[in-house]
């Protein structure tokens, strides 16, 4: 039994199989973010969800929240990214419209790829967001 542990380690110290570049599972998703702020609580909403033929109706993968002084960055972020195309033109009237229809609307987009890529992206505005408003609790009980 020893000889074998003693086989085994050496065998793992060849690095046989061992091609130095981390194995990444990449799934592809098509997926509807969309944005609306909320005044009342100075927040913009982000919703990522499955496309349907009625928004109302489609299931949300996940919903953020983040300072509504975000957006702005966000935007840009998305923009900048080449799975990310935004505005009515990549949905159908009906759904743009549902959308518009909706007070505080700012904008859709559609995401093709990854939806761990698309949380790392939206995630450092969403963690930026919860540091100022815990520093800002923490001015008022100080």
């Amino acid at each position: 039994m020893q000889n074998t542990v003693i086989t085994l380690k050496d065998v793992c110290g060849l690095g046989i199989g061992a091609v130095g570049t981390p194995f990444e599972r990449e799934l592809m998703y098509h997926l509807w973010i969309a944005f609306w702020d909320n005044y009342a609580n100075g927040v913009t909403e982000a919703a990522i969800m499955f496309p349907g033929d009625n928004w109302t109706y489609v299931g949300t993968v996940d919903t953020f929240h983040m300072d509504i002084q975000s957006w702005d960055a966000l935007k840009a972020n998305l923009l900048a990214h080449p799975r990310f195309r935004m505005g009515k033109d990549h949905f159908q009237s009906k759904i743009w419209e549902g959308f518009h229809a909706e007070d505080d609307f700012l904008n859709a987009g559609v995401w093709d790829g990854d939806y761990g890529e698309l949380v790392r992206l939206v995630a450092p505005m969403i963690a930026a967001s919860a540091k100022r408003c815990f520093q800002a609790w923490l001015a008022q009980i100080v």
